[in-house]
């Protein structure tokens, strides 16, 4: 197929030196179309690439065409774009979703693009105990205060990252069944939110992650994710009495219902198992997520996802995610992933989601990676490639720590984009 786009394009390049390139039509524009012959086809690749040559000028409703990641400039990423569109790898340009500005679809029906850090934990799976809360939420305000100063909109937060403290279990090992919260933890996350929502900020809820399946932990709730019964006990006990206090809060961004849980799915159905605990079959991980997903839309109006381990996941290699009743989506990126998947370069369109996606997960220092850039700049060219927000770890992850590499980068990008960084 290439070989024939590349062929065609060349025939075609001979005719178009005859054609002039200001083409324009009546009516609305139709991304891609550039010589307005209701088909987006080779001559459409070839005249966006005379453009970027030099030897013709696009104008008028060919220049809005030809700009299919509608970002205001036709660029090598447009004939990137077209190029993929026929070559059959994607279905739609990234332009399509960005009518009223990129973003996730937020409770309020508007867009929203979440541009911040993680806060991952302070206390593993005791953040929200009332012992100590009076220190440890100081510390919490004092920290929102900086990120708001900062530009921080988002934060996303781990709730119950190994099932193990919070919530309360019958029992230690599998099978037990989950009884109820520690005592004022749901009015401590709602003292959390009204603070954040305070600052301009919104928190992203983690529920849990791969780590409730590590073997070196003394209690042992993984059958959340192939019990039915376990996770029953689990969303009625410890779920339902977050969301009805959280369900509608404004200091909400979204529900995250596991992260990364790729490295606990089983190798035969494309899992990556760390090897320090238990997996599961495919099947399983996926009725987990969307069971979950079904009931937290029960009572929560915010929306929902989960934070996949790299993009690889998220249909840039393989599909395991669609159809689960998410969203959005969220995928993670550290520099180990950039040669094979980097958003810079790839259009958020050519994953073919059906939603939204962010990248719930970024590197902390991108200036000193392979990308070489800073976040305003990576931003920008995600932005302009159809993503949808984008979190930095880490805010509190020691040698993880994203604090020294933020600067204006989020204010600068967040005041170009106030429609929908907010």
């Amino acid at each position: 197929m290439k070989k024939c786009i590349g062929l065609v394009l060349s025939a075609v390049l001979i005719i178009l030196t005859a054609i002039p390139s200001s083409v324009s039509a009546a009516g609305t524009v139709k991304l891609g179309d550039v010589d307005n012959d209701n088909q987006v086809s080779a001559l459409d690749l070839a005249a966006v690439k005379q453009h970027l040559l030099g030897t013709s000028v696009l104008t008028g409703n060919a220049y809005i065409a030809a700009d299919v990641n509608a970002n205001g400039e036709v660029e090598a990423l447009d004939f990137a774009e077209i190029k993929q569109y026929l070559l059959g790898k994607i279905t739609r340009f990234s332009g399509e979703q960005q009518q009223t500005g990129i973003g996730i679809t937020w409770m309020d029906g508007k867009k929203l693009y979440p541009v911040g850090v993680n806060y991952a934990w302070y206390n593993w799976s005791y953040e929200f105990s009332d012992n100590n809360w009076a220190s440890n939420f100081a510390r919490i305000k004092s920290d929102i205060d900086t990120m708001s100063t900062k530009g921080v909109r988002a934060l996303r937060w781990w709730v119950f990252p190994d099932l193990a403290y919070g919530p309360i279990w019958s029992g230690a090992n599998e099978g037990s069944l989950c009884t109820g919260l520690p005592d004022k933890w749901v009015d401590h996350m709602k003292e959390t939110c009204d603070y954040a929502l305070s600052k301009n900020v919104k928190i992203y809820w983690t529920i849990t992650s791969f780590d409730c399946a590590r073997n070196d932990d003394s209690v042992d709730h993984d059958d959340i994710i192939d019990n039915p019964v376990v996770l029953q006990s689990f969303l009625d006990n410890a779920m339902k009495p977050i969301l009805q206090k959280l369900g509608d809060h404004q200091g909400v961004m979204g529900w995250d219902i596991i992260n990364e849980p790729e490295w606990i799915v089983n190798k035969a159905d494309n899992g990556e198992p760390n090897g320090k605990g238990e997996s599961f079959p495919l099947s399983a991980m996926r009725n987990y997520i969307k069971t979950t997903c079904a009931y937290i839309h029960q009572y929560a109006k915010q929306p929902v996802s989960f934070g996949s381990a790299n993009m690889k996941w998220l249909g840039a290699q393989y599909d395991l995610w669609d159809d689960l009743g998410l969203d959005f989506y969220d995928f993670h990126w550290y520099d180990w992933a950039t040669p094979y998947f980097n958003p810079t370069t790839t259009p958020a369109s050519s994953l073919n989601l059906d939603k939204p996606v962010i990248i719930g997960e970024m590197m902390p220092d991108a200036k000193s990676s392979s990308l070489g850039m800073t976040h305003k700049q990576v931003l920008d060219a995600i932005y302009k490639n159809g993503y949808a927000g984008y979190l930095l770890w880490s805010w509190n992850d020691g040698a993880y720590d994203c604090k020294p590499y933020i600067g204006n980068d989020f204010i600068d990008f967040g005041r170009e984009h106030s429609d929908v960084v907010r």
